[in-house]
C-alpha cells in the first residue's frame, strides 16, 4: 500500500522485471505485419501542395490544435466547442474547428515584428462535434497580409501595393491545377461570418464545396487589433487535392481558328457563368475559351459591363469551314441572348 506508483497490471510487471534483472530478460525479436502504403494517381500528395506553396513565397506554420474560444466563436460563430478536460491555459481550451485562428495569432504575432510581408499556410486537422462525434477533416489554410513582393530598388518611390483578394486567388488557382481537373474551380459570391461582404468568395467544383477565400471582416480586425487586410483562405485538403488520372490525348494535324466576342450583360453577371454557358453552347468544337478583357465606361450603359471572350474552335479530323464556324458562333450569341440578355458589343 505504501507504493504510489504500482496502480496496474504493467507498473506490476516492470518492477518484478526490476528486481529479477533487466539482464536476465531473454532478448524477443518483435514480429508484425507492415503494409506499405498505397501510391496512387487519383490524389495528390500533401508535400506536393506545400512545396507548391512555398515556391509561391509562402512559409509553413505548425499551430497548437488547440485555440482560444473568444477567437473561434468571433470568426467561426457559435457552435457545440470539443473543450479540453485539463487544458494547458486559457488561451488553449478547446480545438480547433479552422485553422483560422491559428495563422491569424502566428500573423499578428509577425506583425508585431516589424515583419512587412506575412505569407504563411498550414496544413492540418480540424475537429468539429457533430451528432455526438468527432468529425475530423484535413484541411489546407493561409493568411497573406502585407506587401505583395519583397522590397525591391524597382519599386516606385519606394512604395508598393498590398496583396490583395485576387493575388491569392491566383496562388489558389494554382495549388488547384495540381489536381488536374480539366474544370477550373469557381469563386462564388457568398457570406462568412470571418470575411468581409463583397470580398468573399466560395470556392467550389462542379457544385462541390472546396473551400473558403476572402479578406478578413474589418469588424474582426478592429477586435483582434489587426491594421490593413489580411486575406484568408481554406480549402479541404481530401476535395482539393483529389486527382484525375491524365489521359493521352493526340494533338491536331488540323488548324485552330479563334473568334473573339465582347458580350455586354448585367454587372451581377460574373464571367463564370458566361464562360459556362459557352462551352455548354459551342459543344464539341470548343477547345478553349478565354476572357481576355471586362470594360466599364462611359461608352456602355451604368448597370453593365463588356466582356470580352476568345472564343478557339478546333476539329481533330478535319478543317473547319466557315459555315460550321458561323453557326457555332450564331449558337453560342444565342444561348447569351436567353440566359443573360446579352447583347454583341460592336
Amino acid at each position: 500500500s505504501a507504493r504510489f506508483d504500482i496502480a496496474i497490471e504493467a507498473d506490476l510487471i516492470e518492477e518484478v522485471v526490476r528486481l529479477h534483472g533487466y539482464d536476465k530478460v531473454p532478448d524477443t525479436r518483435l514480429v508484425g505485419e507492415a503494409t506499405p502504403a498505397a501510391n496512387t494517381e487519383s490524389r495528390v500528395p500533401a508535400i506536393r501542395a506545400a512545396q507548391l506553396l512555398a515556391d509561391r513565397g509562402y512559409s509553413e506554420a505548425i499551430t497548437y490544435s488547440f485555440v482560444e474560444p473568444r477567437l473561434q466563436a468571433q470568426l467561426l460563430g457559435d457552435a457545440d466547442e470539443l473543450a479540453l478536460v485539463n487544458p494547458i491555459s486559457a488561451d488553449q481550451a478547446v480545438m480547433r474547428r479552422s485553422l483560422w485562428p491559428g495563422l491569424l495569432s502566428v500573423a499578428k504575432t509577425n506583425r508585431q515584428r516589424q515583419q512587412p510581408r506575412v505569407r504563411l499556410f498550414e496544413i492540418g486537422v480540424t475537429f468539429i462535434s457533430q451528432d455526438n462525434e468527432i468529425n475530423e477533416k484535413n484541411m489546407i489554410a493561409g493568411v497573406v497580409w502585407g506587401q505583395l513582393s519583397p522590397e525591391h530598388w524597382s519599386d516606385t518611390a519606394g512604395e508598393q501595393r498590398a496583396a490583395d483578394f485576387f493575388d491569392v486567388k491566383n496562388d489558389l488557382d494554382a495549388l488547384l491545377a495540381l489536381a488536374g481537373n480539366r474544370n477550373a474551380p469557381d469563386y462564388v459570391a457568398s457570406e462568412h461570418p470571418a470575411l468581409r461582404p463583397g470580398r468573399t468568395a466560395r470556392i467550389e467544383r462542379n457544385g462541390e464545396l472546396l473551400g473558403w477565400l476572402g479578406e478578413l471582416h474589418p469588424r474582426l480586425a478592429r477586435k483582434l487589433g489587426v491594421a490593413g487586410a489580411p486575406v484568408l483562405f481554406e480549402l479541404l485538403a481530401d476535395q482539393a487535392l483529389a486527382a484525375t488520372v491524365p489521359r493521352f490525348q493526340p494533338v491536331s494535324r488540323y488548324p485552330s481558328v479563334r473568334r473573339d466576342l465582347a458580350v455586354i450583360v448585367a454587372e451581377n453577371v460574373t464571367a463564370a457563368a458566361v464562360v459556362n454557358v459557352v462551352q455548354e453552347a459551342a459543344g464539341s468544337l470548343l477547345q478553349e475559351v478565354k476572357v481576355f478583357d471586362v470594360y466599364r465606361g462611359s461608352s456602355i450603359e451604368n448597370g453593365l459591363k463588356s466582356v470580352a471572350l476568345g472564343l478557339i474552335l478546333q476539329e481533330t479530323s478535319r478543317t473547319l469551314t466557315e459555315p460550321e464556324i458561323d453557326a457555332v458562333i450564331k449558337t453560342v450569341i444565342s444561348r447569351l441572348s436567353s440566359k443573360f440578355n446579352a447583347s454583341i458589343r460592336e
